[in-house]
């Protein structure tokens, strides 16, 4: 179930996608893919609940699925109110 998020704490998801993604790019160049997936999936999820967080004030639980549930009808509404 998604939880309430105060739409502040954005940034700090940003912030961890962001680091994710550094890490995923350098174990790429080091031929680490397990570890390249690993932090680009994370940094994906932490995008996702920047995302959610700053906009619907949730973020997703402890099941990823909730986040790519969120993300789908954030952007249903967006592309409603064109």
């Amino acid at each position: 179930m998604a939880r309430p998020v105060d739409p502040k704490k954005a940034p700090n998801y940003i912030l961890k996608a962001d680091e994710f993604l550094a890490t995923a790019n350098d174990s790429l160049k080091n031929k680490r893919y397990n570890s390249a997936i690993t932090n680009a999936i994370h940094s994906s999820i932490n995008a996702l609940d920047a995302l959610t967080t700053k906009f619907k004030s949730k973020r997703g639980s402890d099941d990823h699925t909730e986040a790519i549930s969120l993300a789908q009808a954030f952007f249903l509404l967006q592309s409603m109110k064109r």
